[in-house]
């Protein structure tokens, strides 16, 4: 069931999403291990950190495009463009994904953060469905429909794209 709130299309959201995803990638770009591993804080995230996370919330929404969607019985009641008011706050269970510290090689997160993009992307075009008849109801969210995932997910890259520039803007920040 489509709500005329929501207007942006699949190929669209998708093109949203490789953009966010290139301008996320687009921070690591020379990027050093003393850099990579750069706390700004006691308990705040290093870019690796935020990379690791980034990438673990990709590939949970290609999951759940993949795995979750069902035709939708009611329409959304979310109109496209305030999705990206969801991360405004910066706020985030931080339990959901959270870093283990542990990921030192920088290209090969690059590689993951690409791959995690790149699968949603094949996906959607191996995908006969319109995504804007099917949905998923987040326990925290609400009920969006296969489009909003698309720019959820590229909202929530983009979220983490400005943590990223707030660390290396930091005064401390090696380099």
């Amino acid at each position: 069931m489509h709500d005329t709130r929501s207007s942006t299309r699949d190929s669209d959201a998708i093109e949203v999403l490789a953009r966010s995803s290139d301008r996320y990638l687009s921070r690591l770009d020379g990027i050093d291990a003393d850099q990579w591993s750069f706390h700004p804080a006691a308990g705040a995230w290093s870019p690796s950190e935020i990379t690791e996370h980034a990438v673990f919330a990709l590939r949970s929404f290609g999951g759940l495009l993949r795995e979750r969607l069902e035709p939708l019985a009611e329409p959304v009641a979310l109109a496209d463009v305030e999705i990206p008011y969801f991360f405004y706050g910066g706020d985030e269970d931080p339990s959901t994904g959270a870093p283990t510290g542990k990921w030192t090689d920088i290209e090969r997160a690059r590689a993951s953060f690409t791959g995690a993009t790149d699968a949603i992307v094949e996906w959607h075009a191996a995908c006969p469905a319109d995504l804007r008849a099917v949905g998923f109801a987040d326990a925290h969210y609400g009920l969006l429909d296969g489009t909003q995932w698309i720019l959820f997910a590229a909202a929530h890259t983009a979220r983490h794209r400005a943590q990223l520039v707030q660390v290396q803007h930091h005064a401390d920040y090696p380099g």
